[in-house]
C-alpha cells in the first residue's frame, strides 16, 4: 500500500512537471490545485471494452458510471479564445450489468470484467467563447489505482487464467489519456463527450515505470509547448491544434505501451481499455 501511496505522488509530480514544461513563464503554475480556482462536479457514463493482445479470450463490452470532484481555472487569453485548466480526483466502477445496449446472447462466451477506479488526473485546453455559450476541445491524463475481477466461468485456457490472476486481488496502477470536447450551453453548465485509452500494469517493476514516465511526460511536455507556440501564431486554429496534437502525443504513447507498458523500456504487454463517454458538468 505504502508503496501505491508513494507511485501516486511521484505521478502528481509528473503531471505538474508535464504541465510546466507545456507553458511559458507566466502560465506557469505547478501544484495550483485550489487557489484562484472554481469547484465543480462532474457525472458521465461509458461503455468500455477491456482488451489484452495476447489473450485467446474475448472480452465483454461493460458499462462504466464515472464521478469527478476537482476544481477548474478559465482565464481568457485572447479575444473569444480562454484557457482551461482542470484538476481532479474521480471515481468509477464498471461492470457488464451497467451496459445498457448489451447483447446477453452476444456475452455467453466471453469474459465478464468488474473494474473499480479512482485517481486523479489534469484536464488542459484552449475554448471559444461567445456570450453564454463556449465550445472546449481537451486533452486530460490520469493516473489510476484499479481492483480488477474477472467472471471465468466460461471456459479459459491456462495462459489466460495465469494472466487473469495477475491482475486480481488488490488495487493495480495504471494511467490513462483522454480526448474530447466540451460543450457549455449556459453559464456553469456543460456537457462533453470523449474517448479515453486505459493501461492498467500487473504489477511495477519501479526504475522501468519511472525510466518510462520520464520519457513519456517529457514527451507531451515538449509536444505541448509546441502547441503552445502554434496557439500563440494562430488563435483562431490554435485551441483546435493544441487539442489535436496533445491528443495525438498520448494516444501515441498508449499505442506505443499496449506492446511494452514501460515504454520505452521493453516489457511485457498490459491489459487496456477503452472507453467511449458522456457526461455532464456543473461548476460553482
Amino acid at each position: 500500500m505504502l508503496k501505491l501511496v508513494f507511485l501516486a505522488l511521484l505521478s502528481l509530480y509528473f503531471i505538474n512537471f508535464s504541465v510546466v514544461i507545456g507553458q511559458n513563464e507566466e502560465g506557469a503554475k505547478p501544484f495550483a490545485w485550489v487557489k484562484g480556482k472554481r469547484p465543480f462536479i462532474e457525472a458521465s457514463y461509458g461503455l468500455t471494452m477491456p482488451k489484452h493482445k495476447e489473450l485467446e479470450a474475448e472480452f465483454a463490452l461493460i458499462g462504466s458510471v464515472d464521478i469527478k470532484l476537482g476544481y477548474s481555472e478559465d482565464e481568457p487569453y485572447r479575444k473569444l479564445i480562454y484557457q482551461n485548466d482542470d484538476r481532479y480526483v474521480f471515481f468509477s466502477y464498471s461492470r457488464e450489468d451497467l451496459n445498457q445496449f448489451q447483447d446477453e446472447e452476444d456475452n455467453v462466451e466471453k469474459v465478464k470484467t468488474e473494474f473499480t477506479r479512482f485517481g486523479f488526473g489534469n484536464q488542459l485546453g484552449y475554448g471559444y467563447r461567445l456570450g453564454p455559450f463556449a465550445l472546449l476541445p481537451y486533452q486530460q491524463g490520469q493516473f489510476t489505482l484499479t481492483k480488477i475481477k474477472f467472471d471465468t466461468s466460461v471456459a479459459v485456457s491456462d495462459f489466460d487464467r495465469g494472466k487473469f490472476d495477475r491482475y486480481e486481488g488488490g488495487f493495480k496502477f495504471g494511467v490513462s489519456t483522454e480526448g474530447g470536447l466540451e460543450f457549455e450551453l449556459i453559464k456553469s453548465f456543460s456537457v462533453s463527450a470523449s474517448y479515453e485509452a486505459a493501461v492498467n500494469y500487473p504489477g511495477i517493476i519501479f526504475f522501468h515505470w519511472l525510466g518510462g514516465v520520464i520519457v513519456q511526460t517529457v514527451t507531451m511536455g515538449l509536444i505541448s509547448r509546441f502547441a503552445e507556440d502554434i496557439v500563440d501564431s494562430s488563435p483562431a486554429l490554435g485551441p483546435l491544434m493544441y487539442a489535436l496534437l496533445r491528443n495525438a502525443a498520448g494516444y501515441g504513447l498508449y499505442i506505443a505501451m499496449r506492446d511494452n507498458m514501460f515504454w520505452p523500456v521493453k516489457s511485457e504487454k498490459p491489459l487496456t481499455s477503452e472507453t467511449l463517454r458522456i457526461g455532464a458538468k456543473i461548476t460553482f
